[in-house]
């Protein structure tokens, strides 16, 4: 993760079977930045076939300059985790966490260089998954500019119409 490579496919899918498989997930689930590819989204077709099989796909659509954005900007606090953002939310003194007074860092995984190679391996790898999907009529695809009560509004609408 920290070079912005995907985890090996079966891998994930051995961890994915195993939570989907949990009595929390029986009355459904979501699950986010999974499937990254094709033959993820075959695994994942094989692990729900024995129940319904049914699910929706939702992709959110963000200009990659804004991407980049958004993800550099994130900062977490080395004592407790809390989460902010230098743009969105960032914390009242800048680098300290408004709860506990800790340093506030930048994830590895967060930094320019990093985010660059994962949307590479994004537009090589998991791009294609919205042929794949939009091909099974299981794909809504929902601008994700905004506030995020918008965003929101536009997934549950696009669900409730599948559903």
């Amino acid at each position: 993760m920290d070079k912005g490579v995907l985890v090996p496919d079966d891998l994930i899918l051995d961890l994915v079977r195993t939570a989907l498989g949990e009595s929390r997930c029986a009355q459904g689930f979501v699950l986010d930045g999974f499937p990254r590819s094709v033959p993820q989204a075959v695994g994942l077709e094989e692990i729900c076939a024995p129940n319904s099989g049914d699910f929706q796909v939702v992709s959110l659509l963000v200009p990659e300059t804004e991407l980049v954005r958004r993800l550099a900007g994130r900062r977490t606090c080395s004592s407790c985790g809390s989460m902010y953002h230098v743009a969105f939310d960032p914390p009242k003194v800048d680098g300290v966490c408004n709860r506990c007074g800790g340093k506030l860092v930048q994830r590895d995984d967060d930094r320019e260089e990093i985010i660059s190679a994962r949307l590479e391996v994004y537009n090589k790898e998991t791009a294609p998954l919205i042929d794949f999907y939009r091909q099974r009529r299981r794909l809504a695809e929902i601008e994700a500019t905004g506030t995020a009560e918008e965003v929101f509004g536009r997934v549950i609408a696009a669900l409730d119409a599948k559903a």
